[in-house]
């Protein structure tokens, strides 16, 4: 976008768009030393592209959400430039880290390995000043005082919850600490050859130059968290509100509706004939599991409506709630033909076939016996 400068006034007014739009924005950010390394073929514990660009995206994410909570959090605007992601060795991550750096790191409780966090020392002394309510004045490169990260460490709280936003809760809020400044430690822990990812989000303060935060991870406490996000993205339930009205229109969800359950004897299977009478564990009174899809469970009662077998759908979750349940199926009793107990319509069955049987064998006995009668 092209700056739109106003010549009568000291008014100037920039549109900036995000990196990731195109390359054929104005912005230009200014230049640092940079010493070109040649990569080989490092270790195999690299990470896949696809690992990769979750990442990417991830750090994208924290970038902007770290930009927009600074603003509430120390009164400061900023602007989100770009985020950009590397894959190399650890010696080779560590070779090109040439300017003024604050290392602090996050450790995640549960997961092993630090996560390394570089900041840019003039975007380090911005965010300071910022938080005692001064300015900038002249570019830092000695190390942090005691007092100066103190105050970085309030900064650094509200990094550490973005960071737990962007990765959606997976993992309890690390706890961050100053490592080294003005240069950067190298952790003994991480061998030189193994796979280091680098994320970098490059973001500018106030009226200050564009600054760079660095967010590196070992291949192996990169992997671990990436692998919690991705089952934490696998089981959230989908919004199926967000899909066009033709596909949900076109989409049939299976529901079953179950009666009970028993257990017989195997010697007893052979004698089942037509007939018989299997006994549920489930009495007319209760409340039947319907289930739908796949895991969703709702509870309700069986009924008639219009001639066909129906279930009453009269509570969500399982059988927790059945006392409350029922008091809302006596409200609504008069609404829906409930099945009255078949055991009473059973006798009255019988009593009437009784009858038509004695009625038969009076006419039978009157029509082969006539004489009987006037004998009697």
């Amino acid at each position: 976008m092209t700056a739109r400068e106003n010549k009568s006034s000291a008014y100037k007014s920039t549109i900036k768009l995000p990196a990731a739009i195109g390359d054929w924005t104005t912005y230009k950010p200014s230049r640092t030393a940079v010493k070109k390394v040649r990569l080989g073929l490092y270790s195999f514990d690299r990470l896949s592209q696809q690992e990769l660009k979750e990442g990417h995206i991830i750090h994208y994410n924290l970038g902007s959400l770290f930009v927009k909570g600074l603003k509430s959090k120390i009164n400061i605007g900023g602007d989100l430039h770009s985020v950009s992601c590397e894959q190399s060795s650890y010696a080779d991550f560590v070779k090109q880290v040439l300017q003024p750096v604050t290392h602090l790191s996050f450790s995640i409780p549960k997961f092993s390995g630090n996560v390394h966090i570089l900041i840019d020392l003039n975007l380090v002394n911005t965010l300071i000043n910022q938080a005692l309510g001064s300015v900038d004045t002249a570019p830092v490169t000695r190390k942090l005082t005691e007092v100066e990260e103190r105050i970085l460490s309030l900064v650094m709280d509200e990094l550490a919850d973005k960071y737990v936003e962007a990765f959606e809760g997976v993992f309890e809020r690390p706890s961050s600490k100053v490592v080294s400044s003005p240069d950067m430690t190298f952790d003994s822990t991480v061998a030189p050859t193994s796979s280091f990812v680098a994320f970098t989000i490059e973001i500018s303060l106030a009226d200050s130059s564009p600054g760079k935060i660095m967010i590196g991870y070992s291949s192996e406490t990169l992997k671990s968290l990436l692998k919690k996000y991705e089952n934490l993205v696998l089981s959230r339930p989908i919004n199926f509100f967000k899909l066009p009205q033709e596909i949900m229109e076109n989409i049939r969800v299976p529901i079953a509706g179950y009666l009970g359950q028993t257990n017989i004897p195997t010697q007893d299977i052979k004698t089942l004939e037509a007939g018989d009478v299997v006994a549920l564990d489930s009495t007319l009174e209760s409340l039947l599991p319907v289930i739908i899809g796949a895991n969703a469970e709702v509870a309700g009662r069986a009924g008639i409506k219009e001639g066909r077998i129906s279930l009453r759908i009269l509570g969500i979750g399982k059988k927790s709630g059945e006392e409350r349940i029922e008091k809302i199926e006596e409200e609504k009793e008069a609404e829906f033909p409930l099945e009255k107990s078949t055991e009473e319509e059973y006798p009255i069955e019988e009593e009437e076939e009784e009858e038509e049987e004695e009625e038969e064998d009076e006419e039978f006995f009157e029509e082969e016996f006539p004489e009987e009668k006037g004998e009697i």
